[in-house]
């Protein structure tokens, strides 16, 4: 797990990694990001961490599912 895909969603977000926690109206930012340039393992590891829960994606149809039912 590299965290590239949290460090590019902090950076969007001009804030640091911890502060996605808190983070408000993420879901046009991660709209905005090829689902696909990141592994499904990176997508699960970061959205868990955002979320601060376990949530796992098994393939990309999922995550974008999810990103648009927030």
């Amino acid at each position: 797990m590299t965290g590239n895909l949290l460090m590019l969603i902090a950076e969007r977000s001009n804030c640091y990694i911890s502060d996605l926690h808190f983070a408000d109206a993420l879901e046009p930012l991660l709209e905005s990001i090829d689902l696909e340039s990141y592994s499904l393992e990176e997508w699960s590891y970061a959205i868990s961490y955002i979320l601060g829960r376990d949530i796992s994606f098994h393939d990309y149809h999922e995550i974008s599912a999810y990103i648009h039912s927030k």
